[in-house]
């Protein structure tokens, strides 16, 4: 074992979408320099991803330690942080140690995922009816209409009473005046009345 993990640093909570930063210490054990690298991985309840490294390794002097610093985006869940050393044996990787530890899931922030402006009515309901709109309208009074015949307009006509055209007077007529001892018979012919002209 040349690469054993001193120390793993990393919040025993975080909240979904924060981003978890870890210090991983690696010392070099061998008598001689040797390259030294970490490796991580993230298991959740669904899946597992692994860790971001600001370095991908590091050369490190017999006893030196060095610092490895990585970091994830916290799930909404719990998860699980798995860490392996690694020294360069000339050929090959070889992993030396595990480390582990676990993050627990902090209470979710609610957050803004977009904004828009809406005018909500608020509307009373009342068991029944209820009022849905309101408005004020002018009604004329009108007649009601009567069956049958009924008053359509209305004029004063004056009318002169006229009898029919009388005709031409055409009469006899006599006057008898009797005395005694005297007998006079006055007769007189047609007269017809002639309208006097202006």
């Amino acid at each position: 074992m040349a690469a054993k993990i001193i120390e793993l640093i990393a919040p025993a909570v975080a909240n979904g979408g924060d981003i978890v930063l870890i210090d991983v210490s690696i010392q070099n054990t061998a008598n001689q320099e040797q390259l030294i690298t970490v490796s991580g991985a993230v298991s959740g309840v669904y899946d597992s991803s692994p860790v971001t490294w600001q370095f991908d390794y590091l050369s490190a002097l017999p006893g030196e330690t060095l610092v490895f610093r990585g970091n994830f985006v916290m799930p909404i869940y719990a998860v699980s942080l798995q860490i392996y050393s690694w020294h360069w044996d000339g050929n090959k990787w070889i992993q030396d140690e595990t480390r582990q530890t676990n993050i627990g899931a902090g209470i979710q922030n609610w957050y803004l995922a977009d904004e828009t402006t809406r005018g909500i009515e608020r509307t009373m309901q009342v068991l029944g009816w209820y009022l849905a709109d309101e408005a004020q309208l002018s009604v004329l009074r009108a007649a009601a209409i009567i069956t049958g015949w009924h008053l359509v307009d209305e004029q004063i006509i004056t009318v002169n009473k006229q009898g029919p055209k009388p005709p031409v007077s055409k009469f006899p007529w006599g006057i008898a005046i009797a005395g005694v001892g005297v007998a006079m018979v006055v007769v007189t012919s047609a007269i017809t009345k002639k309208p006097t002209r202006r």
